[in-house]
């Protein structure tokens, strides 16, 4: 993953990760 991308970018990637591993988190606990 390259590290040289837009803020707006990288805010959606951080959100869309934390869903990800929120969702994750529900389906093993």
């Amino acid at each position: 993953m390259s590290r040289q991308i837009a803020p707006q970018t990288r805010s959606k990637a951080l959100r869309r990760t934390k869903r990800v591993l929120d969702a994750r988190q529900g389906m093993e606990g």
